[in-house]
């Protein structure tokens, strides 16, 4: 995770790619952590 992170962060600084375009190339959410919602099934 910490690997795939910096190459992210690598792409928008040095590659000059907006930030949506290395979330959509890495598959990854905009959204903050604590904003997400998780679910949990019933069981």
């Amino acid at each position: 995770m910490a690997q795939q992170r910096y190459e992210a962060v690598r792409a928008v600084i040095a590659d000059g790619e907006t930030v949506t375009q290395v979330a959509a190339r890495f598959g990854v959410s905009l959204e903050p952590a604590r904003s997400r919602r998780y679910h949990v099934a019933s069981e």
